[in-house]
């Protein structure tokens, strides 16, 4: 029997989701998982602003760098309730790389990766599963209409990816 629990809501950013760690509920959950999948960073970072296309280099620095703070909480919170279960943590895509904002949000996007890379490499059972090439130069095929989460195509092209680092 396959039980499948989504915990995800839209709009979380990390600080939330250090929050939602801390439900009863999930802490079972996460304690009887076999696999445990997740993403987070993407409202972090592109959210730090008054506008989505709008910048602040200062801004954007302590963001990363609270984010990374939280995504090794993360890790660690989940690792303590659970020592067996494989973690796969799905990267970023560029979500505006065919927009105006692309030269502003690809370094941003690539550095994240890095360091979520670098901080799940700490932690036994984490793998990180990238995305970002899966969107690249194809952004209309396989965002929604919101221009910043996947299409269905685009969440398929994501699972085809977790699948192909599962086997």
């Amino acid at each position: 029997t396959i039980r499948f629990t989504n915990l995800a809501v839209n709009g979380l950013k990390s600080t939330e989701l250090l929050q939602q760690l801390d439900q009863e509920q999930v802490k079972r959950l996460l304690a009887e998982a076999n696999l445990i999948l997740f993403t987070i960073g993407g409202n972090d970072l592109f959210q730090q602003t008054a506008g989505l296309y709008v910048m602040d280099e200062e801004k954007l620095a302590e963001t990363a760098e609270q984010l990374a703070a939280n995504y090794e909480d993360i890790l660690k919170r989940i690792r303590a309730l659970n020592q067996k279960a494989t973690i796969v943590y799905t990267s970023l895509y560029n979500p505006f790389g065919d927009t105006e904002a692309a030269e502003d949000t690809v370094k941003p996007v690539l550095d994240w990766n890095n360091t979520a890379a670098q901080i799940a490499a700490g932690y036994p059972g984490v793998m990180v599963v990238p995305t970002y090439d899966l969107f690249l130069n194809k952004e209309q095929k396989y965002l929604y209409s919101d221009h910043f989460h996947p299409n269905a195509d685009g969440y398929a092209r994501i699972a085809e990816r977790i699948l192909q680092a599962l086997e």
